[in-house]
């Protein structure tokens, strides 16, 4: 991993590192020891907190953690609750692009996508 995020960097390019799950015990060799440059698919329902993360490792790039499941199983006002939160710590924490943790998984409400969509174009 060492070699690709070097090699990235040589022909100026970024290694982005994408993973879901709880990537904690391996995050200090993944982000910090193989030179990373971002990491996406950060799953806050399995214990990536941004606040977290942007703490141990503040040069990273971090990108995610509006939940799959959330925009699966929860509510329109689950959704746009959890997506304000996102937003509202990206922009505290800087260096965050917010997305869906992982996948739209089939067969989520479709109201539930747009309550998505919707708080973040009424809050961008």
């Amino acid at each position: 991993m060492r070699a690709i995020s070097e090699a990235c960097r040589t022909h100026g390019c970024k290694h982005l590192f994408g993973s879901d799950g709880n990537l904690w015990p391996l995050a200090d060799a993944l982000f910090d020891g193989c030179g990373m440059d971002g990491y996406y698919e950060i799953d806050r329902g399995a214990g990536m907190d941004l606040r977290q993360l942007r703490e141990r490792f503040p040069r990273l790039t971090l990108m995610g953690n509006i939940s799959s499941r959330t925009l699966h199983l929860g509510t329109v006002e689950e959704v746009a609750a959890e997506t304000r939160n996102v937003l509202e710590e990206a922009r505290e924490l800087g260096g965050v692009i917010v997305g869906v943790s992982n996948q739209v998984v089939p067969q989520s409400p479709p109201e539930n996508l747009l309550a998505m969509l919707e708080t973040l174009h009424a809050n961008c």
